[in-house]
């Protein structure tokens, strides 16, 4: 199997490996790739090792019924290839996720939410799958990583000479991990006698797993490609160890019918699963700390809320009974976190109010606390790491507002779902298209629709709605901090025996439990009432 060292210390002996391949290829591209058929290929102790092509051992007649079962799942997906802010394309494939309860796969911009392997009977038949080509993997390697846990099916309609699936490597895969496949080709009915099979290019690519998004790519060695021929229905092959992380396939089609894939993957699960990001939420609000807060808040609106209304209330009411409770629960760690975010922005203004140049004006108690605390949690350092997290905020929001309102997106959403082929212009439903935000100004807050359908008050979620007044309004608390003389010491006494402790009272309902965390001050308060109550 070709490894990055290989590239180094053992180019030439690759090279001469590739030899019996070129002895059995069929014919030979004009850019020099290797044609063959895949029960010609012999890739053991070539560049190629770790590719293997196998037919079915185990029956697949309830595999295939199982695959076109689920068609009314197959959709195209909107994706952002080169990330926000750039141009916008529609899949060429049609696809659904299936997989363990809460996992998720993101590819190309875009989060895919997994139907769990007991969604229906066929989900299930595709699970038996999934222990099968496991177990194979295994017998042909005791050692690969093979504990598949979500498949990526792929409907690809035939067409000729047209790459559906470009050159990559798959990514958010556990490292070294394996991937299996099985494919069914649909024949067409009124087949002709020379149909151009479907087929798998492969070629070398170190360090190539995951997307580039226009990165130069590192030199490499000149190993011919490989262009292997999947004449038959009911093949299984797989990319064993690490393959992916040094090659890149692409999928070229065929004539000979419409060709359906189910391709096992080890996903990552941090990162990607609800576990993981439900977990991270209850932490966060549990323990705050300004840092954590900023960084949850983004992943939870960004990487999650956003990724799921983007699209749209029909896939929202195909995976209802799977993610309805996650999604709910993500919004109301979102709102809280909000307004922690907004108790954090308070308290670095508190800190420089009434610390103007008037020496008649006096420092209030509160002023003094909030500069101490603000002082021992890194003082102008705060106030950078605060501006910066708005910074990014706003860029973001500002990005994901004009995906949802650029026209080719609304365009490329109406094509997902697949219709009919009829004369006049198809005109599709509102649960079709995305769940977006209404009014522009309001575009911060992620899945508003969703929310207020829940009874959620919109009038103090975001205090600090006005990015740009935010930012000016930190940036001259920043100056002024700056010119402000160090705390004394007793004051910093005070202020170390809260800096554990959060800004202000969250009260927040998590799973049916109260989540409170209160600053040392209001504890004081308490503690100075209770003891008036027991003198009295």
């Amino acid at each position: 199997m070709v490894r990055a060292s290989d590239t180094k210390k053992g180019v030439p002996s690759l090279i001469n490996s590739m030899s019996r391949l070129c002895e059995l290829c069929d014919n030979k591209e004009d850019d020099g790739t290797l044609c063959l058929s895949w029960s010609r290929l012999q890739a053991e102790g070539t560049a190629y090792d770790g590719f293997v092509v196998k037919r079915t051992t185990f029956a697949t007649d309830e595999i295939d019924a199982a695959l076109d079962a689920l068609d009314p799942l197959y959709v195209y997906d909107v994706i952002q290839p080169m990330g926000l802010g750039t141009t916008l394309a529609r899949t060429k494939v049609r696809r659904c996720l299936i997989g363990d309860c809460g996992s998720t796969y993101k590819y190309l911009g875009l989060r895919m939410f997994s139907y769990p392997w007991s969604y229906n009977s066929s989900t299930k038949m595709l699970y038996a799958l999934n222990t099968k080509l496991r177990e194979e993997a295994l017998r042909l390697d005791a050692k690969a990583k093979a504990d598949f846990s979500v498949t990526l099916v792929n409907c690809m309609d035939p067409s000729e000479d047209e790459l559906k699936v470009s050159w990559h490597a798959d990514s958010c895969l556990e490292h070294s991990s394996t991937i299996g496949v099985y494919q069914r080709i649909i024949r067409n009915e009124k087949a002709r006698k020379e149909e151009e099979p479907w087929r798998i290019r492969l070629r070398v690519r170190i360090d190539a797993e995951g997307p580039r998004r226009g990165t130069p790519e590192k030199e490499e060695c000149h190993i011919p490609a490989l262009s292997v021929s999947l004449e038959s229905t009911s093949l299984c092959y797989w990319m064993l160890n690490e393959f992916n992380h040094h090659h890149q396939h692409a999928i070229q089609a065929g004539s000979a019918g419409r060709r359906i894939s189910s391709t096992h993957r080890v996903a990552r699960r941090e990162g990607h699963t609800a576990n993981w990001i439900l977990s991270l939420g209850r932490d966060t609000i549990v323990k705050p700390n300004w840092k954590n807060v900023a960084r949850t808040l983004d992943i939870i609106e960004f990487e999650w809320l956003r990724q799921w209304f983007i699209q749209g209330a029909a896939h929202a009411s195909r995976l209802a009974s799977s993610w309805r409770s996650t999604i709910d629960e993500l919004a109301q760690f979102w709102l809280a976190l909000e307004k922690l975010e907004f108790s954090r922005i308070r308290a670095l203004i508190d800190a420089t109010t009434s610390c103007g140049d008037d020496n008649n004006q006096h420092t209030s108690r509160r002023s003094r606390k909030a500069y101490a605390r603000v002082f021992s949690r890194g003082g102008l350092q705060a106030y950078d790491n605060a501006i910066s997290d708005i910074k990014t905020r706003q860029t973001k929001r500002s990005l994901w507002a004009q995906r949802e309102s650029d026209p080719n997106f609304w365009h490329a959403v109406a094509s997902t779902t697949v219709k009919k082929k009829r004369k006049k212009t198809v005109v599709f439903s509102e649960d079709e298209k995305p769940i977006i935000n209404d009014d522009a100004s309001l575009s911060s807050i992620p899945g508003r629709t969703f929310l207020q359908a829940r009874g959620g008050s919109f009038s103090d979620i975001l205090p600090y709605n006005d990015l740009e007044t935010t930012l000016c309004d930190l940036e001259t608390a920043r100056s002024i901090f700056e010119s402000l003389p160090s705390p004394s010491p007793q004051q910093q006494q005070v202020s170390s025996c809260t800096t554990s402790s959060s800004i202000s009272t969250t009260v927040l309902d998590v799973g049916g439990s109260t989540t409170r965390s209160m600053s040392g001050e209001s504890r004081k308060r308490r503690r100075k009432g209770r003891k008036k109550k027991e003198r009295v």
